[in-house]
């Protein structure tokens, strides 16, 4: 963010709360200030506003289960809170609700978008180009959380095809259409481009930047593939929001729809792992490859050992401590306790006018007293060596 910006954010903001602003006593300079703020933060990416609202409604997944089991919107703090403290065994994803979704004739829904993977290094990523769209049963809204229309799961709209009374959706069999009626639908609005210029584009770019994401903490086993589902969410935009990827998407035909697909998918599957690899200019179906790396080397290696070797340190404890501490003052109880090595003892006798040997207590030390310094080259009166060859030569004319 440039400075010009970020000087202009902050006067708006302190303008917005400083105490003199009166909270509903919005005129044309209030106005203007939160234009510019909107402005300024729409220029620099800063905000979700195609997607947020103002209900500040989030959506609780359970992360070990699928199939919308389990999954509900909230918009209360406390309930949020309590709903996952229910199960402390249990973990939840929790995802900002787009609260401003694209409708199709007033319903809610999301398009399964399948990729495959066929290596991880060097990362090849495979985008199929038909898609479908799954549409809850009911109108949207906000004032009801009813699943039958926030969640558009065919496990869980399929309870409410036989209702027809609340079932909304008679536009689409089954619930679904295929991204090709999608395409059609976007026509007749005269807004085809979208999908070519925004909308597919726009998953491609996310698969992309998961998988590029993820890449490092993925094993990479060779002579296999994967093949996922991923669920995406349009905001009144037409931008594409990722909503979760699924490994191992069910592939059974439960609708017309998704019979028909899935049998595609499946079969053009083989064209790319098997097929593909026997002739490379032989056809992989509607599958397109959207993005492969340059192949990450492994450095060779030169017989260095660059490895590190640790020793493991045991988290002090009282115990611990109490034990080290004892082991410690039996330690130096030992060195108290062991025996000193005796000490020479030295006489020295008075100065006399003349050198005379003294008395020796130790066999090891030579006492010697020098009545006069000009007699030795030493300002002591008295030197003591300890079998020094370097003296013996200059002590014995003194002795």
């Amino acid at each position: 963010m440039s400075h010009f910006k970020r000087k202009q954010l902050l006067g708006f903001s302190y303008s917005l709360t400083s105490k003199d602003f009166i909270f509903g006593s919005f005129d044309k300079s209030t106005h203007a200030l939160v234009t510019g703020m909107i402005e300024v933060f729409e220029v620099m990416n800063l905000t979700q506003n195609s997607i947020d609202g103002h209900t500040n409604t989030w959506i609780m997944k359970p992360g070990a289960k699928s199939r919308g089991r389990g999954v509900v919107p909230q918009n209360n703090l406390d309930d949020i809170f309590k709903l996952a403290d229910s199960s402390k065994e249990e973990k939840w994803v929790i995802q900002k609700y787009i609260e401003r979704p694209l409708l199709v004739h007033s319903i809610k829904f999301d398009i399964r978008q399948w990729f495959m993977v066929t290596d991880w290094n060097p990362l090849t990523l495979y985008f199929y180009q038909d898609s479908y769209l799954r549409f809850g049963s009911r109108a949207f809204t906000l004032d009801d959380f009813d699943p039958c229309i926030h969640l558009c799961n065919n496990s869980i709209q399929k309870k409410f095809l036989s209702s027809q009374t609340k079932n909304e959706t008679s536009f689409a069999q089954g619930n679904m259409w295929t991204s090709s009626a999608f395409k059609k639908y976007l026509d007749r609005q005269g807004l085809l481009h979208k999908w070519d210029d925004t909308i597919y584009p726009g998953m491609k770019k996310s698969i992309q930047m998961v998988m590029m994401t993820i890449q490092d903490i993925i094993e990479d086993r060779k002579n296999s593939f994967e093949l996922y589902g991923a669920d995406f969410m349009l905001d009144e935009e037409y931008n594409p929001w990722l909503i979760e990827i699924n490994c191992s998407p069910a592939m059974g035909g439960t609708t017309k729809v998704t019979e028909r697909l899935c049998s595609e998918v499946l079969d053009d599957c083989c064209k790319v792992i098997i097929d593909k690899r026997e002739n490379r200019s032989a056809s992989t179906g509607k599958w397109e490859i959207i993005y492969k790396q340059p192949l990450v080397t492994v450095p060779p290696y030169i017989g260095v050992q660059l490895a590190l070797e640790g020793k493991y340190v045991p988290k002090p404890t009282p115990i611990r401590k109490k034990l080290q501490a004892e082991a410690d003052i039996d330690r130096l109880a030992k060195k108290v306790k062991s025996p000193r090595k005796p000490q020479p003892e030295v006489i020295v006798s008075p100065r006399k006018p003349h050198v005379q040997k003294q008395e020796l207590k130790s066999s090891k030390i030579v006492g010697i007293t020098v009545a006069d310094e000009t007699q030795c080259n030493m300002n002591y009166n008295t030197l003591v060596c300890k079998h020094s060859k370097k003296y013996d030569s200059a002590l014995i004319p003194l002795l």
